[in-house]
């Protein structure tokens, strides 16, 4: 292995132990936003990342719209996991939460078919007929005690979905896809934002189609 490369992985490794052995000390509930909207058969209305309702279990999680939009507590809707690593919804939602990080076998599930149909047809009743699912599966670990730590880090990427774009999570460039992570780092931000880091990323390039009309260089 070229001396480079090691001392690379060595950083990744490092990163890597202080997310599991840290935990973060702040509650991330952000006081100057109103209480998160929450389905009638939630079991919790907010929970911490790392709480002892979800710490070690494995869970499927996605944005949650209402309270992004509205700037409200609880960005990130919290549900079980089935084996195939889909959303557990009959016990209803767990909860939740504004920052969470998930380990283990890690999954990305998009809904097949939508991102077809947001893409060809503007027919309300024809996207009205399909519900789009865009979530991530794994286990939660213990929070880091410094996020910048895991988002700064040589070994993270900042993704996102957008299905204009791509049939995939995707690197903000557009030009790779992520099939797999080691860890996901999901985080809320006070000022109403949010943002999804993948630590140690698989990633698969895209093809030119999903990223030339952004203004992303390609290669005609």
């Amino acid at each position: 292995m070229r001396r480079k490369d090691k001392l690379k992985n060595i950083k990744k490794v490092n990163i890597l132990l202080e997310m599991r052995k840290n935990i973060l000390k702040e509650e991330p509930y952000h006081p100057n936003m109103p209480p998160p909207i929450t389905a009638k058969k939630a079991q919790n209305k907010y929970l911490s990342g790392d709480s002892p309702e979800l710490l070690g279990e494995k869970v499927w999680f996605h944005t949650n719209r209402h309270n992004i939009n509205h700037k409200k507590n609880g960005a990130f809707g919290v549900y079980g996991r089935t084996k195939g690593g889909k959303k557990d919804s009959k016990s209803g939602i767990i909860g939740y939460t504004n920052d969470i990080l998930l380990g283990g076998d890690i999954n990305f599930d998009i809904s097949l078919g939508y991102h077809k149909i947001i893409r060809t047809t503007k027919d309300a009743g024809e996207m009205a007929k399909r519900s789009q699912i865009v979530g991530v599966g794994g286990t939660v670990q213990e929070l880091p005690k410094d996020p910048n730590i895991v988002k700064n880090s040589v070994a993270s990427e900042e993704i996102l979905y957008n299905p204009f774009v791509s049939d995939y999570f995707h690197t903000l460039d557009t030009k790779y896809k992520i099939s797999g992570a080691e860890f996901l780092y999901a985080e809320y931000r006070p000022d109403g934002s949010y943002s999804l880091h993948a630590i140690n990323p698989i990633l698969e390039e895209l093809p030119e189609r999903d990223y030339c009309a952004l203004g992303v260089p390609c290669s005609h």
